[in-house]
């Protein structure tokens, strides 16, 4: 006669093996999906401001009633606006002024995300820097909004 054999703690041995693996892929795919989702709203952005300074037309109100010194500022308020919750204030524009009527600038549009995980940030840095360069030619009418004094 066999004697059965011995399984207890079988269940809790694959799971200590098991669990930190599949929380570690968990957690990676969270953390792509959030710089993922970072660059996309930077790019839409980008591309928002873009037709922006092309057109001098966009679909936000309160930036086409506004004012702007130069090209640039506007350009980079909306960037910020796409998603105010995940892009902080902390856009930089490397285009300053953003040169005269129908010139063709490029505009780099730089962002740090910090990671959303400490494993992420002990592993990889503290944040990750997006970058979104978008090439313009510029309005020919007006190269900067005209300010009623």
């Amino acid at each position: 006669m066999r004697r059965g054999i011995n399984r207890r703690g079988v269940a809790a041995i694959e799971t200590a093996l098991v669990l930190p693996l599949f929380l570690f892929l968990i957690l990676a795919i969270i953390e792509t999906g959030w710089q993922l989702l970072t660059e996309m709203t930077l790019q839409n952005g980008a591309e928002d401001a873009a037709r922006f300074v092309e057109t001098g037309n966009t679909s936000d109100s309160s930036i086409a009633a506004q004012c702007w010194s130069n090209r640039a500022d506007a350009m980079q308020q909306l960037v910020q606006e796409e998603a105010p919750t995940i892009l902080s204030k902390q856009v930089t524009i490397a285009s300053a002024g953003g040169g005269d009527a129908a010139n063709t600038v490029q505009y780099i549009f730089t962002y740090s995300q910090p990671y959303l995980t400490s494993w992420a940030r002990s592993m990889l840095g503290n944040a990750m820097t997006h970058t979104v360069r978008v090439q313009v030619r510029n309005d020919t009418e007006k190269t900067s909004q005209e300010c009623s004094s």
